[in-house]
């Protein structure tokens, strides 16, 4: 009975452990001027939280919205005076306040498992780059940030696509953007093919918001170490309920 009564209280120990939160760490920022100090790099955005509002009748309201969730693989250059995918985003001061930035993947499912989309890939590799940019503001903390983005949605079996750029825009002001929210509102229109002037018209995309959450906690060294003891003691309770049963039973049997 004892050794049930230490697991018991072993796994209690385990479940109220407090596992602190330490806040995910960024590759860029915050801070005042963070993009002058960028260095070029890449980075996968977890926890990804996407909502699409779709239209299927033409007259581009939202008919019903789709929820996804998953991640994405973003590249970012050094910073620059300009971008170079995107002439005058900001003044040629000499001041190295823009970043380009490039979805490199984007793989997202249905929160109700019927729909799976991603970008920077394709079903036939005929999607265009998800390119994009980084500005800093006036107030030298927070980014103005966009990605041009070309998505291949999987709907219960039928691939579609846009064929013009679904612009997701934020203020940011870290690399990775946690906590920040991406928004798109445009009627923008879905074919069966990602190639412009193939496929057939399916539907309208018109709204889009995308959030970059807040990783999931990673406990330090030292909370690993206290939850592999707690598991160790849980072990040696087990074998000493185990030995005391056979203890017990051959007590009986004597």
């Amino acid at each position: 009975m004892s050794g049930r009564v230490f697991m018991f209280s072993a796994v209690l120990s385990l479940l109220n452990f407090p596992i602190l939160i330490h806040p995910a760490r960024s590759q860029c920022g915050p801070g005042e001027h963070w993009v002058d100090n960028c260095v070029e790099g890449q980075e996968t955005w977890q926890n990804i939280y996407m909502e699409v509002h779709v239209d299927i009748t033409g007259d581009c309201e939202a008919d019903g919205a789709i929820q996804l969730s998953g991640w994405a693989s973003v590249h970012h250059s050094n910073p620059s005076d300009d971008s170079q995918n995107y002439p005058g985003t900001r003044p040629v001061d000499g001041h190295l306040d823009v970043i380009d930035t490039e979805m490199l993947s984007l793989d997202l499912v249905g929160l109700q498992g019927s729909v799976i989309a991603g970008a920077g890939r394709g079903q036939d590799n005929n999607l265009a780059p998800s390119l994009g940019v980084m500005a800093e503001q006036f107030d030298n903390f927070n980014v103005d940030s966009f990605f041009d983005v070309f998505c291949e949605a999987n709907v219960n079996g039928m691939y579609l696509y846009n064929q013009s750029a679904a612009r997701l825009s934020a203020s940011i002001s870290q690399i990775p953007p946690y906590g920040s929210t991406y928004t798109f509102s445009e009627c923008l229109p879905a074919y069966t093919s990602p190639i412009p002037g193939e496929g057939t018209l399916a539907g309208f995309i018109t709204h889009v918001t995308m959030t970059v959450q807040e990783q999931a906690p990673i406990p330090t060294l030292s909370q690993w170490g206290m939850i592999l003891m707690t598991l160790l003691f849980m072990a040696f309770g087990t074998v000493a309920v185990v030995r005391r049963r056979r203890a017990v039973s051959g007590e009986i049997k004597g």
